[in-house]
């Protein structure tokens, strides 16, 4: 392992983050990785086909990609050949940057390259990759403490029709971008991102960072960003943004965070046994029952991504689908591992006043009704309190309370909101 010598590399904020696993990585394709068997960075792609095909110059990859099918129309199928050709095969194998992000362990990555190299040197670490290619396989993507998600943002050489080309299907990611972030977007609210290997003058980087933050600026803490050139381009650019810049090469920035962490080693999962029925038969789980709520783990996940990536979010289904004891059993102990607060409330009566009189409670206050909603909660809630609301039967609210306290509910909901 390198010995990097740069004094302050590491901020001890992001070290102990590290520590924690509360770290997404963003790994960018942009600067050369440098060492012999390394796959070509985007740049390198463009300047290899260009010279290949007599293409203009000096472009970026989509433009490069975009000139050879504006020469060649039909040939798709020649342009993934020769991606294929330079990106993979036996002259091609994982490098320092591979092992060195294998060794931090962290927990999800959103990387840019089209190779499968981060994931080989992570299963040789001993995690369970779950890859996420396309849209579709977002909800089984399951976090666990020996599991890494990989969210391949330009696609998978494995599934030639996930791979991001030509400058077309680079705005057609733009369209879907927000939803192939999604996970990503929920691990920030809490787990702020650290940009490794990006031309932070590109636009993409700031892209990632807006769509991966969005409706998170009150609660994500400072993002990082790793840059091995003059830092005043950048910080002009980044101008009035949470991040902090560090100037350092990207595998030595890696290397270090690495050397300054315990191992990171996998061990054998324990298995836990219970010594109580798990069956609840007619009633429901509630979060004493966590340890015996079984088979709903991609469930709880995908549940507490979504609602710590959105301000609001709606849970239904069919009647007796289990959804309270998804919520109370599942999610609500998620939240407090992560250090969220929530109440829990029935909609069986004026949901206004009960919320109040829930978060009161746990505020140990009282509430004395005055004001709305919002100014309750900003007088209640301590700075920095991240407080989840579960607001349970909800279809009584239509059935049980009239259409003024309905009204009243909604209104001040949408202002706290």
């Amino acid at each position: 392992m390198m010995n990097v010598e740069h004094t302050g590399l590491i901020p001890d904020a992001l070290l102990h983050d590290v520590k924690q696993r509360d770290r997404v990585l963003f790994l960018g394709a942009d600067l050369s990785l440098g060492y012999a068997g390394a796959p070509p960075s985007r740049l390198e792609l463009a300047q290899a086909l260009a010279r290949q095909y007599d293409l203009p110059p000096d472009k970026s990859w989509p433009e490069t990609a975009t000139a050879y099918l504006s020469r060649f129309p039909n040939d798709r199928h020649g342009l993934i050949a020769f991606v294929r050709e330079h990106c993979s095969g036996p002259q091609v194998h994982p490098g320092p940057l591979h092992r060195a992000i294998a060794e931090v362990g962290f927990r999800a990555i959103v990387t840019a390259w089209y190779d499968e190299l981060l994931e080989e040197a992570l299963r040789d670490a001993g995690y369970r990759v779950n890859r996420v290619v396309r849209d579709c396989q977002i909800p089984y993507a399951v976090e666990g403490e020996h599991e890494a998600i990989v969210i391949k943002l330009y696609g998978c050489l494995s599934d030639n029709k996930s791979l991001v080309l030509d400058m077309w299907d680079h705005e057609r990611l733009m369209e879907t971008l927000s939803r192939k972030l999604e996970l990503a977007t929920a691990f920030c609210a809490i787990r702020p991102p650290l940009f490794v290997g990006f031309n932070l003058l590109d636009r993409m980087p700031i892209r990632l960072y807006v769509r991966a933050s969005q409706n998170m600026t009150q609660n994500m803490k400072r993002a990082y960003a790793v840059w091995p050139h003059d830092l005043q381009a950048v910080q002009g650019t980044w101008y009035g943004q949470n991040v902090d810049f560090r100037q350092a090469d990207a595998t030595a920035f890696l290397e270090a965070l690495a050397a300054q962490l315990p191992s990171a080693a996998v061990v054998r999962e324990i298995q836990i046994r219970v010594h109580r029925p798990p069956y609840m038969f007619l009633d429901y789980y509630t979060a004493q029952d966590a340890d015996i709520f079984c088979g709903r783990d991609t469930e709880t996940q995908i549940v507490t991504r979504l609602a710590l990536s959105h301000r609001l979010l709606t849970l239904f289904g069919p009647s007796g689908a289990g959804k309270t004891s998804l919520l109370l059993a599942g999610v609500t102990p998620q939240l407090a591992a992560w250090e969220y607060q929530h109440v829990y409330v029935r909609a069986l009566e004026d949901p206004l006043s009960a919320l109040r009189r829930k978060i009161a409670a746990r505020a140990g206050t009282q509430d004395d009704g005055a004001g709305t909603l919002r100014t309750f909660l900003t007088a209640t809630l301590a700075e920095g309190d991240r407080l989840v609301v579960v607001l349970d039967q909800f279809e009584e609210l239509f059935i049980r309370v009239g259409s003024r306290a309905r009204r009243a509910f909604f209104v001040q909901l949408a202002e706290a909101l």
